[in-house]
C-alpha cells in the first residue's frame, strides 16, 4: 500500500487486514495472536466514536477472522473498542478521517455491520442520499423498451443473481418476447436444477426453456483433474450447448447476460482483446 494515500485526509476504513495494515505503514505494531479469534465476539466501546454510532457499550455481537493483532496503534490514533479478549478490535484518527476495524461489519453476523457502514458512508463519508434503487430499475426498464421495442431477446439463466436481475428487467420490458435457456451441466447444489426450474417455469411459462445437458458434462470431464483444463471444456461445453438450443428459436435479435462489472473488467486484456 502507498502511504501517500493515508496523507490524502480522505475517509479509509480498514477492515480486519485493513486494519493491520494501516498500523504496520504508520508505525504501529502488530503481533502472532496465541489462539486465533474466528467466529462470534463480543466488543465493548471504550471511547466515543462517529463509526460507531448506535451501537451498546458492551457486548456487542461481531465476526472476527484474524490470527494476528494490533498490540501498538500509531501515533495520533485512539483505541475505541476492544474485544472480549481484550485485543483492539477498532481504532481512529479522527483528525485524518483513518478508521480501522479487526471484525467484519460487512458480514451478517456482525449484527450492527449494517450500522457501522452506514456510519462510515453518511457520518464520516457524509455522502448524500441521492440514490434511490426505486429509480434505478423505473429507469433501466424505461431504457431497455426504448431500445430494444418488440424485438425478442435471449437470456442465459442460471438462477443466480446476476442472470437473475436481468430476466426480470427485461421480463419487466418485453414480456414474451424474453426467451431464457437454462443449461442444467449437472455441476449444481443439490436440488438446485429443480428449484430453478420450478421458480422460472412458473414465472415465463414455455418462455422458459431448460436443457438437461448434464450427462454430456460429465462425459466429456471424465478422468480430467487439471483444474484449468476443466474450466476450458466446462465454457466450451456451455457454449456449444447453449447455441444449439439458441438456434431453435427464429427471429431473436438480442442475446442478454447478466454478469458483475468486475467480471467485464476481468475479461478484457490490456491488449485489447478478451481473455475469457
Amino acid at each position: 500500500m502507498n502511504n501517500f494515500i493515508l496523507k490524502l485526509s480522505i475517509p479509509v476504513l480498514g477492515i480486519c487486514y485493513g486494519l493491520q495494515l494501516i498500523c504496520s505503514h504508520l508505525g504501529g505494531k502488530i503481533h502472532k495472536s496465541k489462539s486465533r479469534e474466528y467466529g462470534y465476539a463480543l466488543i465493548s466501546i471504550i471511547k466515543k466514536s462517529p463509526l460507531l454510532t448506535g451501537l451498546k457499550k458492551n457486548n456487542n455481537q461481531v465476526w472476527m477472522s484474524h490470527g494476528d493483532h494490533v498490540v501498538k496503534i500509531p501515533n495520533e490514533f485512539e483505541i475505541t473498542s476492544k474485544s472480549n479478549n481484550n485485543l483492539i478490535s477498532s481504532i481512529e484518527n479522527k483528525k485524518n478521517k483513518i478508521f480501522g476495524l479487526q471484525f467484519h461489519p460487512e458480514v451478517f453476523h456482525t449484527k450492527q455491520g449494517k450500522k457501522i457502514l452506514y456510519n462510515f458512508l453518511f457520518k464520516v463519508c457524509k455522502i448524500s442520499k441521492k440514490f434511490m434503487i426505486q429509480d434505478f430499475v423505473k429507469n433501466k426498464i424505461y431504457q431497455l423498451k426504448l431500445q430494444l421495442k418488440d424485438k425478442a431477446v435471449i437470456c442465459g439463466l442460471s438462477g443466480g443473481v446476476d442472470s437473475s436481475v436481468t430476466a426480470y428487467l427485461l421480463h419487466k420490458a418485453i414480456g414474451t418476447n424474453l426467451y431464457c435457456i437454462f443449461v442444467d451441466h449437472g455441476l449444481l447444489r443439490k436440488n438446485e436444477s429443480k428449484e430453478v426450474t420450478k421458480i422460472f417455469k412458473k414465472k415465463f411459462k414455455k418462455n422458459f426453456i431448460k436443457v438437461n445437458a448434464s450427462k454430456l458434462f460429465i462425459k466429456k470431464l471424465l478422468n480430467i483433474s487439471d483444474p484449468e483444463k476443466k474450466r476450458k471444456i466446462i465454457g466450451k461445453t456451455f457454449i456449444e450447448v447453449f447455441e444449439k438450443e439458441s438456434k431453435k428459436l427464429k427471429n431473436v435479435y438480442y442475446l442478454a447476460q447478466g454478469t458483475l462489472y468486475p467480471d467485464v473488467i476481468e475479461s478484457v486484456s490490456f491488449f485489447g482483446g478478451p481473455t475469457a
